[in-house]
């Protein structure tokens, strides 16, 4: 509502889709992948410079496939990496920023073609540690958990026709749950002692690359996949699930409970186990950042409030405005 405090500001980037320029771009199967554009990205960070968040959200497909030049590309406006889960990139300027891999940062380039490397070897190895993490920031007396999950970390080399799909893999999904039992019984995150009631006070963010609510073929993610991070949405509470992917924004509230998500049984055994505390989570599916060719770019301003706002800003070919 007009005239209620702005808690924390939030940029959040998707799919920048990095490219050497130059380097012939991977197949798949005949079908070359596109580079990024620079004229948007190159607008993002002056964004950056005008807008002064307290913290960017970038949600995975950060280049278009492993290479360690695209990589160099995106870690030019940031500060040199440390290499552990619990590290936070920051922006030149000190601005954290909080990334995770997409499907993109899987792929493998075998002579042209791409196919899928579980590890994102070369994502770990040069730009951010990809193991699922949890972050602390206290802005303007609120607290904020970050939850950063690699949506792509189950999918292996034989999924390769499966290139956009998303799956988790089952040693991250042991996580999910046990941050979930932190949301049941308190305990520690990112450092810090919380307990349900207080989980309930902060904000809680979860950042990876794939939407829940995606439907299309290749898209999706898979029902065991979707079925823990919605548990957990309904546990914590999630309040705002970052994610890209689709490459057309959305903010809209999506429900945890209905066809194609968790049922009335599901929902009964949370409520059950004292475990429901939320019944919809605000996405924010910001499109694509400065994939080239792409309709058009977009990237959202998220604003804290009493509850949570998303401001939309396309790319009008000089700036996002």
């Amino acid at each position: 509502m007009a005239g209620e405090p702005t808690i924390a500001r939030f940029l959040h980037i998707t799919d920048t889709h990095l490219w050497p320029e130059g380097e012939p771009l991977p197949l798949v199967v005949v079908v070359p992948l596109r580079g990024h554009d620079p004229g948007p990205w190159v607008a993002i960070w002056a964004l950056v410079e005008r807008e002064k968040p307290d913290a960017i959200l970038w949600s995975g497909d950060v280049a278009t496939a492993q290479h360690r030049a695209a990589y160099t590309l995106a870690n030019r406006q940031l500060a040199p990496a440390k290499r552990t889960p619990e590290s936070v990139r920051t922006h030149t300027t000190g601005i954290p920023v909080f990334c995770v891999p997409g499907n993109h940062d899987h792929y493998s380039v075998v002579g042209r073609a791409a196919v899928y490397l579980r590890t994102g070897a070369t994502y770990n190895r040069t730009f951010n540690d990809a193991a699922p993490s949890v972050h602390h920031l206290s802005i303007r007396g609120t607290h904020f958990f970050i939850f950063r999950l690699d949506s792509s970390s189950g999918i292996n080399v034989g999924d390769s026709l499966q290139l956009a799909t998303g799956r988790i893999h089952r040693d991250d999904l042991t996580v999910v749950d046990r941050w979930r039992s932190v949301a049941r019984r308190g305990g520690e995150l990112a450092g810090e002692m919380v307990t349900p009631d207080s989980l309930r006070r902060s904000r809680n963010i979860l950042l990876m690359h794939h939407d829940l609510g995606a439907k299309a073929a290749f898209h999706e993610m898979d029902r065991a996949s979707a079925t823990r991070v919605l548990k957990l949405m309904a546990a914590t509470p999630i309040h705002l699930l970052a994610c890209g992917h689709i490459h057309a924004p959305d903010d809209r509230e999506y429900k945890l409970f209905g066809p194609g998500k968790l049922d009335k049984r599901q929902r009964a055994a949370l409520a059950r186990d004292g475990m429901l505390r939320a019944q919809s989570v605000r996405i924010s599916r910001a499109g694509t950042s400065s994939q080239a060719a792409a309709v058009s770019h977009t990237v959202h301003i998220i604003e804290f409030e009493v509850g949570v706002r998303v401001r939309r800003l396309r790319f009008d070919g000089t700036a996002f405005s």
